[in-house]
């Protein structure tokens, strides 16, 4: 431990000089003593010189006392103050190494500057401190300075001038050092000015390495300027939540968020009106309870199975009852909200398709009705088509028969059409019937050219055909099958230009 930091510069009195002027008082009163009393014929012929009646014989006697005892008296006030200055210098070195162990116990190394020689002097501490050595601990003040960092150089330079040119009595600067190996110390130097009659000026005081207590300051600066940013963040969200729950609420469609069993969280008003305002609070009720009485048991349960396993959900079928007594129809659409593979919530659109649907009903009977309705006339030209074929049956090549035999033709395709009409209906109501026969395409491309004989006669198209013999059969509807190649290759007679 560095038990002395700084010299003690305080002028007591000499406790070894004390101790010899003490000794010599002391030793001449106790021989003045001794004579008087064991050799008083010394003092005898002394005064037998100076006659009793002589003036001067009372001031002798005065005097042999004052030399008899004052040198006595003298010693033992000479003994009391060197015993007090011996306590004083006692407690001053007890002070000393007080003040040194605080300073060690602070981490702190102490230093005293002669400003008019411009020396330093810095204790052990501060070498191991600052890892200096005998040799490389700075001596002057320019030594110092060189160990400052260089943009700190100047203003460490001026608080330091700073202070001891003026009346300040006391120096504080804080800057940048570098250690013995290099690294980076952020220290604090305080220390008290003493101005001395001699015109000295000495500053004493200490230097602590408050890196630590800097990186702590520049790392709460760093989290605290962080926290303010997450805080503005936070606010924004805030904001931006708010906009979101309104647009949420005033949304048009029926918003629904639901834990993971399906039970509901919350519902915005469009949900409400969509299932009935007369119901009681949706929170707490399973989502699918609202289409379990209206809509097909495979919908309920597919809907179940996406929730216990976290996957999307989409269906157009589902109906609902709303207020007990009106069916309603939804679009509905079921997501769940994830964060790190775990389902969290589901959030469902509903949007109320009960118009929309009313109206694709009312559009495949009205397609229904007119289909039934037109096959009637149908029937009667292919009745009497059928009489006038008969008649002119034995006369294939005449015209009559060749025109009887096109209205045929095209009636037949009357009927279709009116049938794929009928299908059509059939699809939307879910009522399609497909009656599959084996067949060969190139039989059914041969029937749609003949229909479309006239088309390519006018525009003067010529047409080749190439079948193999080989072709298999195919099971089909031949209905069917003949529309799509009635569509494909009517589109290719009336899309190609004339002569073609």
């Amino acid at each position: 431990m560095d038990t002395s930091p700084i010299p003690i510069k305080k002028e007591v009195p000499s406790q070894q000089g004390e101790g010899v002027a003490v000794f010599l008082l002391t030793f001449v009163s106790l021989g003045i003593i001794f004579l008087y009393c064991f050799v008083p014929s010394t003092f005898e012929t002394v005064f037998a010189v100076v006659p009793e009646s002589f003036p001067g014989y009372g001031i002798a006697f005065i005097a042999f006392s004052i030399v008899v005892f004052a040198p006595a008296i003298f010693s033992v006030r000479l003994f009391i103050h060197a015993r007090k200055t011996s306590r004083i210098t006692a407690r001053l070195v007890e002070a000393r190494d007080r003040y040194a162990r605080a300073l060690e116990g602070s981490g702190a190394g102490t230093w005293e500057r002669d400003v008019t020689s411009g020396t330093i002097y810095v204790s052990e501490r501060w070498k191991a401190l600052f890892e200096y050595d005998e040799h490389t601990a700075p001596r002057t003040h320019d030594a110092w300075l060189a160990m400052v960092v260089d943009e700190d150089r100047r203003a460490a330079d001026e608080a330091y001038q700073h202070a001891v040119k003026t009346n300040m009595r006391f120096y504080k600067s804080s800057y940048r050092i570098k250690t013995g190996h290099g690294a980076i110390r952020y220290v604090v130097d305080e220390g008290a000015i003493e101005r001395r009659s001699s015109g000295k000026t000495i500053v004493s005081g200490s230097t602590r390495d408050v890196t630590a207590m800097h990186d702590a300051e520049e790392l709460l600066k760093k989290r605290t300027e962080e926290l303010r940013l997450a805080n503005e963040r936070i606010q924004d969200e805030i904001v931006n939540t708010r906009k979101f729950a309104l647009a949420v609420a005033a949304a048009g469609d029926g918003i629904v968020i639901t834990d993971t069993a399906g039970t509901i969280l919350y519902a915005n008003a469009a949900w409400r009106t969509l299932v009935g305002g007369g119901e009681a609070a949706p929170e707490g009720r399973k989502i699918f309870e609202y289409f379990e009485n209206a809509s097909s048991p495979d919908d309920i349960r597919t809907m179940r199975a996406v929730l216990r396993s976290g996957g999307t959900y989409v269906s157009d079928t589902l109906r609902g009852v709303r207020n007990g007594i009106e069916f309603f129809d939804v679009e509905f659409s079921l997501f769940p909200v994830k964060e790190a593979e775990q389902t969290l919530f589901y959030s469902a659109i509903a949007i109320d398709a009960t118009k929309r649907k009313a109206i694709e009903r009312a559009k495949s009977e009205f397609v229904s009705i007119a289909s039934h309705q037109l096959k009637t006339p149908l029937a009667a030209i292919k009745w009497y088509t059928e009489m006038l074929l008969g008649e002119v049956n034995n006369t294939p090549d005449a015209p009559v028969f060749l025109h009887a035999k096109e209205i045929e033709r095209a009636n037949e395709r009357m009927i279709d059409l009116v049938d794929s009409l009928l299908d059509v209906s059939h699809i939307e109501l879910g009522t399609m019937i497909w009656k599959p026969e084996p067949m060969r395409i190139s039989g059914i491309v041969i029937d749609v050219l003949r229909e479309l004989r006239s088309l390519v006669e006018t525009k003067h198209i010529s047409v080749s055909t190439d079948i193999h013999g080989d072709e298999p059969e195919i099971l089909f509807d031949r209905h069917q099958l003949s529309i799509v190649f009635q569509n494909l290759l009517s589109n290719a007679a009336k899309y190609v230009s004339k002569g073609g």
